[in-house]
């Protein structure tokens, strides 16, 4: 202990140096925390989006699998639609033809 006290400056020294030690390895500690956190938050932040990522998917299919039947139910309609004109315009021309029938038997009528 003696030789501590006639060397002030040699303990003050070795202080330092253990001081600087810490510090250094308090810092390098405190980044190792850090990008552990960090890696930690990344992992988990790509974890999240891989499974938004997935619902997303999932969602797309199911929209594009409603478009397919959609689409396949509006070609039915549109089926459907010229088959009704297609009739409609048989019974434009039946009515028609009907109206002359019926306008030649009121004509034969009045004429007995």
């Amino acid at each position: 202990m003696n030789e501590y006290l006639a060397k002030p400056e040699e303990v003050l020294s070795m202080f330092s140096e253990a001081l600087r030690i810490l510090n250094h390895n308090t810092a390098v500690l405190m980044v190792d925390e850090y990008r552990k956190k960090y890696q930690e938050m990344e992992n988990n932040l790509k974890k999240e989006i891989q499974e938004k990522q997935k619902i997303l998917d999932s969602q797309k299919e199911q929209l594009d699998s409603q478009k397919e039947q959609l689409d396949s139910q509006k070609e039915q309609l549109d089926s459907q639609k010229e088959q009704l004109d297609s009739q409609k315009k048989q019974l434009d021309i039946q009515k028609e033809q009907f109206s002359i029938k019926r306008n030649n038997m009121k004509n034969n009528i009045q004429k007995i």
